[in-house]
């Protein structure tokens, strides 16, 4: 499987051999990898995924990358060959709890997934969701692992901008009856819970609607 895999990235990273080893942006593009007529469909799913895909042996020390963990990265085969995820800056968002139950997970289902943060070509730290999976060979003994790490950093952004469009007026930006209801009804569950008296001033507006369609 790995000598497959090392000559569909050979074939894949061709290009780039010859062009300087600069660091490479982050993007969401498709790979602009050739895959042979030859190849099998895993290994083209392994090359055109747009999540990076990691693939250890059964240390969990790094065999191959896919060119998307490049992309997302910056770091190629050879910057993280022989090392273990977290040698390169692949770590659980929490304390080491995380990292306890990931691993009872894994020997309990071969298979986990977590919130990771990992340290992008730039140097920064983005978050992202990391899932591994076992693979055993046929006498039920670890061969080795599959690793994909997807970016989160862009979701965040998107679901404030959803967020927005759900509880505020898009002509005015004021917020709508939705938002206001909520936050009623939240006031009213505190104040019951708190015991505390809560007060609701309503301002009305002469002819708001005039001002809406000007």
């Amino acid at each position: 499987m790995y000598q497959s895999l090392n000559l569909l990235k050979e074939q894949s990273l061709s290009q780039q051999s010859s062009e300087p080893t600069s660091p490479l942006p982050r993007s969401n593009a498709m790979p602009t990898a050739s895959v042979s007529n030859t190849a099998s469909p895993v290994e083209s799913a392994f090359c055109y995924a747009n999540e990076a895909i990691i693939i250890t042996d059964a240390e969990n020390r790094v065999a191959e990358v896919n060119p998307a963990f490049c992309e997302l990265t910056g770091m190629t085969l050879g910057d993280v060959q022989g090392k273990t995820p977290e040698a390169f800056s692949i770590l659980p968002l929490d304390d080491s709890r995380t990292t306890r139950l990931m691993r009872e997970e894994l020997q309990l289902r071969d298979r986990s997934k977590s919130q990771v943060s990992y340290r992008s070509h730039d140097g920064q730290f983005y978050p992202g969701m990391m899932s591994i999976n076992r693979v055993r060979d046929e006498h039920g003994a670890i061969d080795h692992h599959v690793i994909v790490l997807a970016d989160l950093s862009a979701i965040p952004a998107h679901a404030r901008h959803l967020n927005r469009e759900v509880y505020f007026d898009a002509l005015t930006g004021l917020p709508n009856l939705q938002l206001l209801t909520q936050l009623i009804q939240e006031s009213m569950q505190h104040a019951e819970a708190k015991q505390l008296p809560l007060a609701v001033c309503s301002l009305d507006i002469d002819f708001f609607k005039n001002i809406r369609a000007c």
